[in-house]
């Protein structure tokens, strides 16, 4: 504490200190979960695509391709807003804006289902996948629990937990 006045407190240079260490320490940490992330998932690439081979890996891409274009799609900024919007209220405005978001969040991501399940035959159809209306569904089946999680991901961030 510097002086007598204890609202100076945080401006001490031990606790400006153990700020910048605990922002670098989660600056590495977050760096390491994206470097193994991308990591695993390139050995994850290259195991399926020497087992597949050339064509079933083409299709996997197509799919996967879709399904990550959808769910990308399908945040529609509700997570993100509902980051700002928690964050910057109090913890009984709070509670209301986590419901309305994860209720919103569903609906969206179920409408956004229904979509793509009825369109899968036209989907399939379309980008020449063979027996793609049977591929698509099964991955499609995804994105509610996608849309959710990040809600709740985002909701966590807005509370800083």
């Amino acid at each position: 504490m510097i002086g007598n006045d204890p609202g100076r407190a945080l401006l001490s240079p031990a606790h400006a200190n153990s700020i910048g260490l605990s922002t670098a320490s989660g600056a590495a940490w977050q760096m390491l979960g994206f470097v193994s992330l991308t990591g695993c998932g390139y050995i994850v690439s290259v195991m399926l695509a020497r087992s597949f081979g050339p064509v079933a890996f083409g299709v996997y891409g197509v799919v996967y391709s879709v399904l990550m274009a959808s769910e990308q799609i399908l945040r529609l900024g509700v997570p993100q807003a509902l980051t700002k919007l928690i964050a910057g209220s109090g913890a009984a405005d709070s509670t209301k804006l986590e419901a309305t978001g994860v209720s919103l969040g569903l609906l969206i991501n179920l409408a956004g289902f229904a979509v793509l399940w009825i369109s899968a035959p036209w989907l399939a159809d379309w980008l020449e996948v063979e027996n793609g209306t049977l591929l698509f569904r099964i991955a499609l089946l995804d994105i509610p629990f996608y849309g959710l999680y990040r809600v709740v991901v985002h909701i966590l961030n807005g509370r800083r937990d």
